[in-house]
């Protein structure tokens, strides 16, 4: 995330998508890690104003989550929000 936060989102999104091809290809499916890597993106595009690309990553971001964490975990919560949110533009 330091690349979005010099402004340089191409270069952020392409290097957390890099990441993401790795860690898919060496993580389980449902390692946090991979939660991150899609929750990182999701943001990334949420910053651009891409919401449905947006949305898809921080779903799956999401459903990582709800299977590796307690149900009241704060990282779960802030992802549920955000969900909602993008849910509710993208009506």
């Amino acid at each position: 995330m330091v690349y979005s936060g010099l402004g340089q989102i191409n270069e952020a999104l392409s290097y957390h998508s890099k990441a993401l091809v790795i860690q898919e290809k060496t993580l389980p499916a449902n390692h946090l890690n991979l939660a991150n890597c899609y929750n990182y993106i999701g943001r990334i595009y949420f910053s651009m104003g891409n919401y449905s690309q947006a949305l898809s990553h921080l779903e799956r971001s999401l459903n990582i989550r709800e299977q590796t964490l307690p149900s009241d975990h704060p990282d779960l919560l802030d992802v549920r929000r955000i969900v909602e949110i993008l849910r509710k533009m993208l009506l």
